[in-house]
């Protein structure tokens, strides 16, 4: 079984979410979520001269490819992937995390959207120790 992940990209909403992205590899835990979400902040960051942090849509789609070149077996053919997929709803694919990212709030130190991690059993040291990956608070 994978490390399942969907994140959901919202802009201030989490009830009306943009899209969800589903990641079969990306993290079961809120740890391991946090050093995939660290490592697609770093990687748009260095790609990119505009990283579109509060466009939920925009957003969502570089996760997509951050993903598909992280899954796929060969760079000449990066259409060549699975374990990547795209759906409407938090629960689809049976998830072990979900990570809500609200493009409408951009945390103040890190400068990239806040991240509400989901996890029923996590205990609340990872749940912290995740947010501390990520440069941000626990949320209260």
């Amino acid at each position: 079984m994978g490390a399942r992940l969907n994140v959901v990209f919202h802009s201030g909403n989490e009830a009306e979410p943009t899209c969800t992205i589903y990641g079969h590899w990306a993290g079961d835990n809120p740890e391991d979520a946090a050093q995939t979400l660290k490592q697609f902040f770093e990687a748009v960051e260095a790609q990119t001269n505009d990283h579109r942090y509060t466009d939920a849509g925009y957003l969502a789609a570089k996760y997509v490819v951050f993903l598909a070149l992280e899954c796929g077996n060969d760079p000449k053919r990066p259409l060549d992937f699975l374990s990547v997929g795209c759906y409407r709803d938090a629960q689809d694919c049976g998830p072990e995390c979900i990570a809500f990212m609200d493009c409408g709030n951009i945390d103040p130190t890190t400068k990239r959207p806040t991240i509400r991690f989901e996890d029923e059993h996590a205990e609340t040291e990872a749940m912290a120790t995740a947010y501390g990956i990520l440069g941000q608070t626990v949320p209260a």
